[in-house]
Parts: structure tokens; sequence; C-alpha cells
């Protein structure tokens, strides 16, 4: 009797195996790629006292224009109203070191756990997908 448990173990062991392996072939082919998911992230406006607005969803073709938008809907629900975007006003992407999908390699020189670069946006026009 006891070798026949072993045997069933063993044969569900291995079909789980299978399942997981064949779970894995389906979500390859049906994941939808990166670049097509919704962007998530965080915005902090110095200018108004340190808000920080967390989680906002955007789409990946969406652009700073957009972002702007929504910053300016989001304040106006809080009550604290935007009235509109200066050309001085200077637009920084912080996140994650990626390149090309692939995480770039912390130089040397910087700072201890630094794992985030800060680029300057100069194109509001290009969609978050760039970066």
């Amino acid at each position: 009797m006891k070798l026949k448990l072993e045997e069933v173990e063993i044969k569900f062991q291995i079909a789980i195996d299978q399942l997981i392996e064949a779970y894995d072939a389906h979500m390859k082919k049906t994941a939808p790629a990166p670049q097509l998911l919704p962007v998530r992230l965080s915005v902090q406006i110095e200018c108004k006292q340190g808000l920080r607005l967390d989680n906002l969803n955007l789409k990946p073709y969406d652009n700073f224009n957009d972002l702007k938008k929504l910053v300016q809907e989001v304040c106006e629900k809080r009550g604290d109203r935007i009235i509109g975007f200066e050309d001085s006003v200077q637009f920084f992407i912080e996140g994650p070191l990626h390149l090309k999908g692939e995480l770039m390699q912390i130089e040397e020189e910087a700072k201890e756990n630094e794992l985030t670069q800060r680029i300057q946006v100069e194109d509001l026009t290009a969609p978050f997908s760039k970066y």
C-alpha cells in the first residue's frame, strides 16, 4: 500500500509540473508586450508644498501634456486648482535604471543605494513608452 501511495505522489507531482509548463507556455503566447501595458507613476509637485500624487495610471502612448491635464483635474478635485503651467516649468522623470528594457549598470561613482535615474524631459509630446 505504501508503494502505491508513493507512485500516486510521484504521478501527481509530474502532473503539476506539466500543468505549470503548459501555463507558462500559454502566458508567453498571450501576455501583452510590456510597452502596451498601462504606465503607473507618481508625481511630485514642489511648488504645491511638496504635493505628491501617487499611482496615477496613464496609457503608454500618453505624454506629458496628458499628464499635465490629469494633474490639473486631480488638484481641482482636491480643491487646489492649478490655473496653468508656465513655460519655465521643468519636468523630470525619476525611475528605475532602464535602457531598452534591461537594467543599466550602476557606475561606481553613483551614490550608495541610488537605484534611480533622473531625466529632464525636453519634448512634452513624447509618449511615456519612450522612457
